[in-house]
């Protein structure tokens, strides 16, 4: 950022804008913005499944049996005909040195597959395709004193603005409202900061 805007990076190209409101942690950090807080790690297998594994089920909790914390069936909210299969999405969260962040992404995903075989009545052949997704910076932990570490909407640097999970808008429940407020609130902050002479 300097006086003219903000540059940055894009699909290799570099871009000029007045302003960025930003939404990654990790990229946050890196400028020096937010780095007390601490995060969950997390994993998520995608899915795409012949059919349907939870009859009707949006979300299950899992139990420690499993190497999943949770599975999420989007196709029980939007209906599988607009994907043209059923997407399960298997995850959980995890310390970030956890040896499921370190593993072979295929092995992950095969002994992922494979509890959910065992656990319910679907077959491998069921399993049209996988995709695994790892992030050290899914969600902050509510530590004492998490209120003095939330990461204002304006930042100390001129024009980039944030909100996310880290937002106060989403303490001390992480939500898609939450989400939608704290972009707004993102917004209101860099609009009447624009408009100051």
């Amino acid at each position: 950022p300097d006086e003219s805007g903000v540059e940055l990076s894009v699909g290799g190209r570099r871009e000029r804008f007045d302003a960025v409101v930003c939404t990654s942690p990790q990229l946050l950090c890196s400028l020096g913005v937010g780095c007390s807080i601490s995060y969950q790690a997390s994993v998520c297998v995608l899915l795409a499944l012949k059919r349907r594994v939870l009859d009707g089920i949006y979300w299950l909790n899992m139990d420690e049996n499993a190497p999943f914390g949770a599975m999420i069936e989007h196709t029980n909210l939007i209906p599988a005909d607009r994907y043209g299969c059923h997407l399960l999405y298997l995850t959980s969260y995890h310390e970030p040195d956890d040896v499921q962040m370190r593993m072979d992404a295929s092995k992950l995903k095969e002994s992922y597959i494979d509890a959910l075989c065992e656990l319910f009545p679907i077959r491998r052949e069921d399993v049209l395709e996988g995709w695994v997704q790892r992030d050290t910076f899914t969600s902050p932990v509510y530590e004492v004193g998490y209120l003095k570490k939330v990461v204002p909407y304006s930042t100390s640097i001129k024009g980039v603005y944030a909100a996310g999970v880290f937002s106060s808008a989403n303490y001390p429940e992480r939500s898609m409202n939450g989400s939608i407020a704290a972009g707004k609130r993102a917004a209101r902050a860099l609009l009447t900061e624009r408009a100051e002479p």
